[in-house]
């Protein structure tokens, strides 16, 4: 809820105003891998015969399984969870961005083997891969996601960690790879490949999938295209609504009229200059908001 001194700050700027994407890649490429703190999910308790209770780490025998994300040009969120008989278990939620000086960063997250079940019917729900030959009653569920841009999500259900006790040709580790970079599309959007799978002489299974944040050849909000988001390109917003209601509708050297059309309705009106004034009134008194948090009622 906006303070009384926030709106009438926001009346009064807007009254003033009423006055008034894919980067190439290296020729080569540069990658650092990372690999993330294990989640306290691979860790189990034990009592002992006084009672005490310590916490110790799984086998690394039972971690055969990972996560990669690969990061180029944009931040990502990533929330990696355990879906089992017994529930949800969070194993990761973390933000990841690019690091400097190399072309591209891989971080890498370690998961636990899913269980084969001996009578999979006692289940409720099961899992199974085109990828192994067994029925499994556990998987995992990736999201990722843009921080500033709700659009640019992907989820995907049902990753099976296989258990190289159990299958015939797996018998080393399991890895779903994710390579994220951004690219220049018509619309907000995420465009993902299809999944490719991979089996090593060591029998290690490799499924890759390529996303795209696809995104328009400007921002959101900066109608000016001069990375900036002000009151500025709230008094243009206003200029092209008072154009189009007069029946002038041609373009304004400079001026992106996608750009201005904030809400996403088809259409640049007082509302678009509203929201972007609001989000330049959080901005200024501090808040940690996004433009898509403004526009959705978020902030």
């Amino acid at each position: 809820m906006l303070s009384k001194r926030l709106t009438a700050w926001i009346a009064g700027a807007l009254s003033g105003v009423l006055l008034c994407g894919m980067l190439p890649v290296q020729a080569e490429e540069t990658v650092e891998t990372i690999t993330w703190e294990k989640s306290d999910a691979l860790y189990f308790e034990v009592r002992d015969e006084s009672g005490n209770v310590s916490v110790r780490p799984l086998p690394d025998s039972k971690i055969t399984g990972q996560i990669a994300v690969t990061v180029h040009d944009v931040a990502v969120h990533v929330t990696i969870t355990g879906i089992s008989s017994e529930g949800t278990s969070l194993y990761y939620d973390v933000d990841l961005a690019p690091q400097a000086d190399v072309s591209a960063t891989c971080y890498i997250f370690l998961l636990d083997y899913s269980e084969v079940p001996l009578d999979p019917s006692q289940f409720e729900n099961t899992y199974t891969s085109p990828y192994l030959t067994q029925v499994y009653n556990a998987a995992y569920q990736i999201t990722i996601s843009n921080p500033d841009n709700s659009v640019h999500t992907y989820t995907e259900s049902s990753l099976v960690i296989a258990d190289p006790h159990a299958e015939p040709t797996i018998t080393g580790t399991t890895q779903y790879a994710y390579d994220i970079t951004t690219a220049t599309g018509d619309t907000y959007a995420v465009s993902a490949s299809g999944a490719a799978a991979d089996v090593s002489e060591t029998r290690d299974l490799t499924v890759t999938r390529n996303l795209q944040f696809l995104q328009p050849p400007y921002t959101l909000g900066d109608v000016d295209d001069n990375q900036q988001i002000n009151t500025t390109d709230a008094y243009h917003a206003l200029q092209i609504y008072a154009g189009d209601s007069a029946g002038v509708t041609e373009d304004i050297d400079g001026i992106l009229r996608e750009a201005a059309d904030v809400n996403k309705d088809g259409q640049v009106n007082t509302t678009d200059a509203f929201f972007i004034l609001l989000y330049y009134a959080n901005i200024s008194a501090g808040q940690d908001v996004t433009l898509d948090d403004v526009v959705n009622q978020r902030a």
